[in-house]
């Protein structure tokens, strides 16, 4: 499924309150995220730019989600965070070709569209004192994205 794919934007999910407070943003983890992509030439799209955004809608580009889960241990844990971090690469997929229309505008076919359908998907967990969390949770992102990267690359290798 990640064949042919003309690139990815990114996109991250809220962070829990309880994080929030450790120096770690989704603006540092979106960075994180876009930053292997890029390095490795997949083209990342801007979805805040409003010509990019019309691009992704028109050629179906996927979205890299990352979302972090995270909670702060109890007394006498209350220094730990223990932190939940996927990624995952989510397209609008069709059971069958695309709609067709005829001459008249009358739709001819009417397949199926799953909507944000997971195609790839990875994950890992970290267990870090509130000092460490946000490099933790960053190094985590990291690892994931360049999982990805690879998985990319073998399905869409470089020609020379």
């Amino acid at each position: 499924m990640l064949r042919g794919l003309p690139g990815v934007y990114v996109l991250v999910g809220e962070l829990n309150d309880d994080v929030k407070g450790t120096g770690l943003t989704k603006e540092f983890i979106q960075t994180a995220a876009e930053q292997e992509p890029r390095r490795v030439g997949i083209h990342v799209y801007d979805w805040d730019d409003p010509k990019q955004k019309q691009e992704i809608d028109d050629k179906n580009v996927p979205m890299l989600y990352t979302n972090v889960n995270s909670v702060r241990g109890d007394a006498p844990f209350d220094e730990l965070y223990a932190a939940h971090i996927e990624v995952s690469l989510e397209e609008d997929v069709w059971t069958g070709p695309r709609p067709r229309i005829d001459s008249k505008g009358t739709s001819i076919s009417r397949p199926l569209i799953i909507k944000g359908a997971d195609i790839w998907h990875s994950g890992s967990t970290t267990l870090a004192s509130e000092a460490r969390i946000s490099d933790s949770v960053l190094e985590g992102v990291k690892q994931l994205t360049d999982k990805f990267c690879n998985d990319f690359l073998k399905a869409n290798p470089k020609t020379k």
